[in-house]
């Protein structure tokens, strides 16, 4: 079975990807909370969603994002993604420098 390779994005379509993730984050984020979870609550395909708030790397503000995350066993597996772009989202490695609580 051969595998279909995209190319990689732009820095252009990088650009307005990142603009489109972030307005998409926060449209899910106030609908998430307005309505419990029950609208925002799955992603495409059934994925369950949730907020993570992590204080700012540099800022120490907090900050909300609609994460991805499955179950594993006793513990849970947070999705941190932008899709496929060259640079991984900055919670995510906020979410990495975290000492377990």
């Amino acid at each position: 079975m051969s595998e279909t390779r995209l190319p990689p994005f732009t820095p252009g379509q990088e650009r307005l990807g990142l603009a489109v993730v972030k307005l998409m984050n926060r449209v899910n984020i106030w609908v998430y909370r307005l309505t419990n979870g029950r609208l925002g609550g799955r992603f495409l395909r059934g994925a369950p969603v949730c907020l993570l708030t992590v204080r700012g790397r540099k800022t120490g503000q907090p900050r909300t994002v609609a994460l991805l995350y499955l179950d594993d066993g006793d513990g849970v597996v947070v999705v941190a993604s932008l899709g496929g772009m060259s640079r991984h989202p900055r919670s995510g490695t906020a979410i990495s420098r975290r000492t377990p609580t």
